[in-house]
């Protein structure tokens, strides 16, 4: 939800009713657009065009499109007094930091909701072991 996420740091009311939303499946995380019913790739190799002209139809087919419900969460985790959560962030190979400036004892996030079974579900959470 990183672009929900970042919008919401910015001071953009997400929940306002002329904010829209598409998920184009260019990489990993296509299940979402499979689920909301926007198809699981982008036909073709040359997603853009010589000119553009393949993303500037995508954008139109996708303005053309639909509007689907979509849950979006507000989470905040609170910890017991003298636990912490350890800040999320990026860590490079070898190198991780667990300083007291890097715990807190609140974490918020925007999460979305959706389902999906099988193949999808397992090769998310492969990746999200794999960080």
């Amino acid at each position: 939800m990183g672009v929900v996420g970042l919008a919401q740091q910015i001071g953009i009311d997400v929940t306002a009713p002329n904010i829209f939303f598409s998920a184009t499946p260019f990489g990993t995380g296509n299940d979402l657009s499979q689920v909301m019913g926007w198809g699981r790739t982008v036909p073709g190799a040359d997603v853009a065009g010589q000119r553009l002209e393949k993303l500037n139809a995508l954008v139109l087919e996708r303005l053309e499109g639909w509007v689907a419900r979509f849950d979006l969460w507000d989470v905040r985790f609170d910890v017991y007094e003298g636990g912490y959560i350890q800040k999320p962030k990026k860590y490079e190979r070898g190198l991780k930091s667990d300083s007291p400036e890097d715990r807190t004892p609140h974490h918020h996030i925007a999460m979305g909701n959706y389902f999906t079974i099988g193949l999808q579900g397992n090769v998310g959470s492969y990746f999200e072991r794999q960080s």
